[in-house]
């Protein structure tokens, strides 16, 4: 929604039990209240059928990522940021998170400007 779109979230991932936190910060006169937008708990993903026989699939740590775009309950959010420690964790596990793989983006470059 357009009235969404100019709004900020913290979204927490917690590795040691693949659950979730959204927090809204307090914005003054934003006509949103802040604080707790979604409680901790681990969230599946879009897509899946109500009524399975498949267990349901749920995020996972390598599921976020700068630029990645996450859909939970029918609210888009858009990774546009992380914290230093996230930063270090993505890029010491890159076989997790190939985004933050040095070597895959060296090669990308070298790509790119090799066709220039």
């Amino acid at each position: 929604k357009a009235i969404d779109k100019n709004r900020s979230f913290i979204i927490s991932y917690f590795l040691s039990d693949d659950s979730l936190l959204i927090f809204e910060p307090i914005v003054n006169n934003s006509g949103f209240l802040g604080g707790k937008f979604l409680e901790r708990g681990k969230i599946k993903l879009p897509g899946q059928e109500r009524y399975s026989t498949e267990p349901p699939k749920y995020y996972k740590a390598s599921d976020l990522y700068v630029g990645a775009q996450l859909v939970i309950n029918n609210f888009v959010f858009h990774l546009d940021d992380a914290d230093e420690y996230a930063y270090r964790y993505m890029e010491n596990n890159p076989e997790e998170f190939p985004f933050s793989n040095i070597h895959r983006i060296f090669a990308k470059v070298r790509r790119c400007i090799g066709n220039n």
